[in-house]
This record gives structure tokens, sequence and C-alpha cells, in this order.
């Protein structure tokens, strides 16, 4: 007990929270004003459209949520499977005489989640469902017309449309001995065997958790190889035919549906791209609290071979799994990690040339360890901002997609994208430092966009440095930039344009657009489409630096920039296999969808 005291106290504060993203399930779930008397209550985010004093528990016993027993709402929406379901639309939870829907800005029942909200909505203050004393002093139910549709119709995400067909098939661990350690990675192969089409679409995946204590996270890639009948799930170090990407937000963690894409969007799969097996890294955690723990965990896989005329991509604008200069220090209750990034254009082909490249944004993903409270993330295309699905409050318990078709925004060439991991250490004496161990911390947030599925453009290229600070309570973090310049931060990295730390930055060096060729946004055949600089401005010298190039599968490569020549050689970092990314693997996971583990 003495050894793993920390890891029970925080499994105890884990539980005990409420899940943010269930406020995501109702309508208008992240403006219910915290209402006269109620306990709990939070600061809102008026950068996010919260109220001042928001009520995030809105079906616990108080607004803070984590607080049991549920609350009657919370009772009803649990009966209703976490759905916003008409019959929970119709209901009176809380007996106040208005109906949850009504309650809730939604009174004809018209709303689903990942709908846009209609206009009635938007200007309503809601009130709360599970507290009779919390109602409008006066109300009158509005016409059932369009001002009270919503504005956008999700198409709706992770199943079947109708009259696809449709096929699944479970990958199991075959009772796998956990080994007694804290932290343990796993690799495991499973034959994909379904040939009797040449090319099947993933349409989602779940996870068959058998041992929830000590499951951490999957990973999934695909092979062009199989392996013998006898080794499918067994474990075995990864081949090296399983670097395939299998498009779209390909992992799980809790919280998280593998392949959570909208219904017109698949994955490719099966002999015809080269797929016929699946390669699933798996991390199990504490282990050594866990004794002698046999493991059947594995995947279920829900794919058609009525084929979809899109897919999705994956790009991790900030993709921190391990680092050896970065640190979240203890006491702190607002540290951050952040980048600015450019998207540069990837057209290069004499066809795509000249036209300008857009893709629409599908959904964010944000993922950390115990310490991530908070993720903001928001696109600036000329003098105009929008948020992509910040979350004010974050759980590790709870890492869910956040839909964003409903705001119909895309990412094009030029863009300026900001994101941003908040940490919380209050409870640590020590420094946490970014790793792969459960008790380090790591920082990802991803933008997944949709492309036609014939497309040859992969993904995005994402050009800037980013930079460690310590926010105050009542600071926002949607303007860190602004508040928080890199010309300010004593911990600044040049970043590989998926997101990975590579050198360290001085603060004389800071300003100068030469230090990273990347940040140029000039893409070419050279480095990973990194320029190499032929020229350096006055006060300049042109170096030749080891850096990463992340393209296709990764590489390490050369290239040449402008620095400072009395800093040149000073705290390079090559962020390669020999850094602890795991024989190579990490190379390959971040190109392939960013969750780097």
């Amino acid at each position: 007990m003495a050894k793993h005291g920390f890891l029970w106290l925080a499994a105890l504060v884990t539980t005990a929270r409420s899940f943010p993203s269930f406020r995501h399930h109702v309508p208008n779930g992240l403006r219910v004003p915290c209402p006269s008397g109620a306990t709990g209550c939070d600061l809102g985010d008026a950068s996010l459209g919260e109220p001042d004093s928001v009520c995030r528990g809105l079906g616990h016993a108080t607004c803070a949520g984590a607080s049991m027993p549920l609350n009657v709402f919370g009772e009803a929406l649990k009966a209703n499977e976490y759905r916003w379901t008409e019959q929970l639309c119709m209901a009176d939870s809380d007996g106040d005489g208005l109906t949850n829907g009504e309650e809730l800005g939604d009174p004809c029942c018209a709303w689903k989640e990942g709908d846009g909200a209609a206009p009635y909505m938007m200007t309503w203050t809601p009130s709360h469902p599970g507290m009779a004393s919390d109602r409008p002093a006066s109300y009158s139910k509005p016409s059932c017309d369009e001002t009270t549709q919503p504005g956008f119709r999700s198409p709706g995400m992770a199943r079947f449309n109708e009259g696809e067909e449709q096929r699944h098939v479970d990958f199991r661990v075959k009772d796998y001995q956990v080994p007694e350690v804290r932290t343990e990675y796993a690799d495991f192969v499973f034959n994909f065997d379904d040939e009797e089409h040449d090319i099947y679409h993933i349409v989602y995946g779940i996870a068959l958790v058998d041992q929830p204590k000590l499951l951490h996270h999957f990973v999934v890639t695909g092979c062009y190889e199989k392996v013998a009948p006898e080794m499918s799930g067994q474990r075995m170090p990864r081949p090296e035919s399983c670097v395939m990407p299998v498009g779209g937000f390909a992992g799980w963690a809790p919280g998280a549906i593998l392949w959570d894409m909208p219904i017109y969007a698949g994955v490719p799969v099966g002999k015809g791209v080269g797929i016929v097996a699946f390669h699933v890294q798996v991390h199990y955690t504490d282990g050594d609290v866990y004794p002698g723990t046999i493991s059947k965990d594995g995947i279920r896989i829900y794919y058609t071979p009525t084929l979809r005329n899109q897919t999705v991509d994956s790009v991790s604008t900030i993709g921190i799994g391990t680092h050896p200069r970065m640190l979240v220090p203890p006491s702190k209750d607002r540290y951050f990690l952040t980048r600015t990034c450019t998207v540069v254009d990837p057209c290069q082909s004499a066809d795509c040339q000249g036209k300008v490249w857009s893709r629409p944004i599908v959904s964010v993903f944000y993922h950390a360890h115990l310490l991530g409270v908070a993720m903001y993330q928001s696109l600036t295309r000329g003098n105009t901002t929008w948020d992509l699905g910040s979350q004010s409050r974050w759980h590790y318990d709870d890492q869910a997609m956040f839909p964003l078709m409903s705001r119909n925004l895309t990412v094009q060439a030029g863009d300026v994208i900001q994101s941003t991991c908040i940490f919380d250490s209050q409870g640590r004496t020590e420094a946490t430092p970014m790793g792969l161990n459960t008790w380090d911390e790591m920082c990802f947030t991803q933008v997944n966009i949709a492309r036609p599925s014939a497309d040859p453009i992969v993904g995005f290229g994402c050009g800037g440095p980013m930079w460690e600070g310590d926010l105050q309570v009542t600071e926002d973090a949607f303007h860190v930039a602004t508040l928080h310049p890199i010309d300010q931060a004593e911990n600044a990295w040049q970043a590989t344009s998926y997101g990975q730390a590579t050198r360290f930055l001085p603060k004389n060096q800071r300003d100068c657009q030469q230090m990273a060729c990347r940040e140029r946004g000039e893409w070419d055949d050279d480095c990973c489409g990194l320029k190499t600089e032929t020229s350096c401005a006055d006060g300049l010298t042109k170096i030749e630096t080891n850096d990463i190039c992340w393209q296709g599968f990764g590489f390490t490569a050369h290239y040449t920039c402008c620095a400072h020549a009395e800093n040149s050689s000073e705290n390079s970092f090559a962020a390669g296999a020999e850094n602890g990314f795991r024989g190579g693997s990490w190379m390959l996971l971040l190109s392939v969808f960013g969750l780097l583990h």
C-alpha cells in the first residue's frame, strides 16, 4: 500500500469526478447557469459561450459533479443510456411543470446529439432540469416551426447507414498474463481473414474491455502481411509489415470510440489496399498492483463491403508522448503547453496547384494523463477566430471525440491553429515528465478532417513552435498566446509539422523565422518537404542539424537552417528511437494518427 498509495488516492479521485463530455449529450448542456443556492458552481468560460457561473454536473447532487447519488435528471439520463431521446425530452424529471426539453431549450424535442442549435435554443437561457426550484418565472411554449428546428442536422457518427451490409469481427488477446510492473506496452497481431471482397470500409470500432483496472489504451495499425495463424492474438514483437496507417482515429482510451467517423466516411482495409492484418499495441498499467492478472482484452471492428465516398484523416497539432526536457512543475493549478502553427499548403501536383486547399473539420480529440484538466484549440483565418471544440473541463477517464460538423468549419492553407493542454499538478511534490509511464504526462491535440477517398493528399502539415507557462486562475486560456507570448516563455521548442517538439529554442532565437525551416511553409521533395536554406540574414549562420522529418512513416534527416552561431549546437534534441520511442513504433504511430504511446 505504501508503494502505491498515490495510485489508490488518484483512483478514488478519478472515480469521484463527473464526465465533462456528458454535457454534450443534451441540448444546451454547456450553458446551464448555476441555480440560486446551488453548491459546486464554477466560473464559466465566456470565450466558449458559457454563463458567468456554470453548472457542470447537471446529473449530480451538486453543480460540481462527482457527487452521489445522481439527481432525478441524472437518473433519467442514465436510464436512457446517456442519450437525448424523445422520452427524456418530454419527461418532467424534477416535477416543476416544465419538460426537460422546455428547460433546456428544445421544447419540440427536435434536437439530437451532434445537431446545431436552433435559433430559439441559442437565445433561450436554460434552467436546471434536475432542480424543481430552478425554473423561469413565466413560460410560454413557442410554436414548433423553423425557429425550434436545429440549424444543422448531424449525419450521425459511428454507425451503419440504412441499406449497408453490416459485418463485424472480434479480436481478443489470448490469455496474456500481464507482467507485474507499473507500465507495460505489449504488441499483438490479428489476421483479417475476410477475403470475400478485395476492399472493405471500417465503420467504427469498440474496445472489448476484460481488465478495466489495467487497460490504459489501444493503438491500431495495419499489416501488409499476415502472421502464422497460431500467433494471431499472441504477444510478439511488432512485425516490420505492420506499418500501415489505418486512417481516422485508430486508437482507444477510456471514453473513446475507435474510428469515430460520420456515417458518410469509412477507412479502407483488405487485400485490395494491402491491409490483411491488424497490429494492436496495448498499454497495460498497474500490473504490480494486480499480480497474476490474465488479459483477454481486445477490439471489435464493424465494417462493410458497401464502400463510402469519403474517409477521415487525423492530424496532431501537438503530439507530445515523451520528451526528456519537458516537465510539469509541482504545485501548479494551470500549467500550460501551447503551440501556434500555420497550416502549410500540401498542393504539389499540377492539377492541385493554384487551387485553395481546404478540408471540412469533422471533430477534435484530446489526450493527456492524470494531470490534464482542460484543452483548448482555435483556428484563425484573417481577422476571424473560431473555437475548435475547446474543453474548459477535461478528464482522463472521459476521452471522447468532440464533433464539430454542426459548425461548418474548414481548415485551409495559411490558417493559424492555436492548441493548448492545461495541467493541474497541485497534488504532486516533484516535477512530472512527459513520458510513457501512466504517472508521466502527455499532450495531444488532434484535428480530424474529411476528404474524398480517392484524393491522394492525406492530412496536412502545420509549422510553428511550442512553449510552456503558468496561467493564472482568472486568465482565459483561449487567449494564452496573447497573455503569455513565446518571447516571455522560459521554455520553448521548435516543432515538426505533426506536433513533435525537437530543438530547444533559446530566447534570442525565437524571433528568427529562419530557425525552423518548416515554419516558412515551403514544401518540396527534400527532407520531408522542409526547405533547405541557401543563404542567411545578417547575424545568422548556416548550420546543419539533426532532426526528425515526419512524412509517411517518418525518418531521420539532416537539413540546414539559419541560427545564431553561439547557440547553433546548444540543447539539440533528435526525437528518434534511441530516445524512448520503443523501437521505432513511436515514429510510425505519430504518422498514423498522433496518439503516441
